[in-house]
Parts: structure tokens; sequence; C-alpha cells
């Protein structure tokens, strides 16, 4: 079995800690603080320890969905994004461009 180790960001909050992943073959993860990061230095706060409950969670959405008169219809990526990118185009063409960035 092999392990897989990923360094990455907590991004659960603003501060953007540094956390090391560790992925098991069997797709299990663990999450524990970068040691090397300069603002965490190794440690982690609740937030990123519950990082693989929150990936694991059975409530996490796992696909795209858009609502509908009669509630959610689960749509394809390519639709997700067409559909988001046709909005933001149309908010840039009424607002202008610098509404899309603040």
């Amino acid at each position: 079995m092999t392990t897989s180790i990923i360094r990455s960001i907590c991004q659960l909050c603003h501060t953007n800690c540094g956390i090391i992943l560790k992925k098991s073959a069997s797709g299990s993860i663990s999450v524990i603080g970068d040691p090397d990061h300069p603002v965490n230095r190794g440690k982690t706060c609740p937030k990123a320890a519950a990082i693989p409950e929150i990936v694991n969670s059975k409530d996490r959405l796992r696909f795209p969905l858009k609502k509908t008169a009669t509630g959610f219809k689960r749509i394809t990526w390519e639709d997700a994004l067409s559909f988001a990118a046709e909005e933001l185009g149309q908010i840039r063409s009424k607002f202008g461009g610098a509404s899309l960035v603040r």
C-alpha cells in the first residue's frame, strides 16, 4: 500500500495555515500541521483537524446542482461551468469588470 503525502494550506479561515495531508491507498486521509510553515509552525486548529471528517461527510456535495422551480436538479460539470460563465458575463456587461473583483 502506498501513502501519498501532499503539502498544502488550510483554507477554512483567512490565516491559510500550512498542512500536510496523508492519503492512504484505501482513500483515508489525515491532516497534520506543517512544521516548516511560518504561520502555524506545525500546529493545527480544530477546523484543520476536521478536514478528513468534512471531506468524507455523507452530506458533502459531490456534483453540481441547479436550482429549479421544483427543487434542485443534478447537472453536468460542463453545464455548471457554462452557466457560471454566462451569469458572470452578464454581470460584467451590466456593471463593469470591476464588479467581479470587489
